[in-house]
């Protein structure tokens, strides 16, 4: 099934596109986009090794994250998950935590200025 944006964009409230924007701006530079689409396709052991200078080295979340500037990314076979953590820090009423298909996350990634403009 070939999705587009607004087919993606349909599944997600008002707020979780405005996280969705606001995690592509802030952590989403094209020339990382490879290595981003790498990780989450990534299995878990080769998560460990080719990017352990790049994982998130905290504790307050459990598995295998690729850390950012607000944002951490994990994956699992089916679904990448973004986990604001600067809002799960300071700001325990709202939604944290994004779950994408792997297959919807990448087109947004490739798509990053309609999606910013959608």
């Amino acid at each position: 099934m070939n999705l587009n944006i607004n087919d993606v964009m349909k599944k997600y409230t008002k707020s979780q596109i405005l996280k969705i924007k606001d995690f592509l701006l802030s952590e989403i530079d094209d020339s990382e986009l490879d290595e981003i689409i790498e990780f989450v396709k990534s299995d878990t052991q080769t998560k460990i090794e080719k990017f352990k200078e790049l994982l998130y080295e905290g504790n307050e979340y459990d598995g295998v994250f690729l850390d950012g500037n607000q944002y951490i990314i994990s994956s699992d076979s089916v679904n990448v998950i973004i986990i604001d953590t600067m809002r799960s820090k300071y700001d325990k009423n709202t939604v944290t935590d994004m779950i994408f298909e792997i297959s919807d996350f990448i087109l947004l990634l490739y798509n990053k200025k309609q999606v910013l403009n959608y």
